[in-house]
């Protein structure tokens, strides 16, 4: 008896869930603090030509994570906005070190050869 391979898409998004259950605790203790964050997706964003589904976004996540040791954060979870939008629905790649300041986590990703189009500092707040 053969079976289907698996859907990579559903695999995918099933691999982001894991991910962001084992690293939700880590993401609660860096509350009130600045973090260098390295990725922020969501289904459907375009960058470069790229429109990003669940396997790019875990690529992408797989990538930073590895070279970083970065954690994946629901960005809906906390009080992330873009464009003065909750950023619910998006995916957060942050390194799971906390700044006094922004600028010192900004001073972070420049210490680590990561431009400001890359990495910034970023309030990690919790919802009110």
């Amino acid at each position: 008896a053969t079976t289907a391979p698996a859907d990579p898409v559903a695999a995918a998004r099933a691999e982001l869930a894991t991910l962001l259950a084992a690293d939700q605790p880590m993401a609660d203790s860096l509350q009130n603090a600045f973090v260098p964050q390295l990725s922020a997706k969501q289904e459907g964003l375009v960058i470069d030509g790229v429109t990003y589904g669940p396997q790019e976004i875990l690529a992408d996540h797989q990538a930073l994570r590895a070279a970083h040791g970065a954690i994946l954060v629901d960005a809906g979870r906390y009080q992330f906005e873009h464009d003065g939008a909750r950023m619910t629905g998006w995916y957060l790649t942050i390194v799971p070190q906390t700044f006094p300041t922004r600028d010192a986590a900004t001073q972070w990703c420049t210490d680590n050869g990561l431009g400001p189009d890359v990495c910034f500092g970023r309030t990690f707040q919790p919802l009110a």
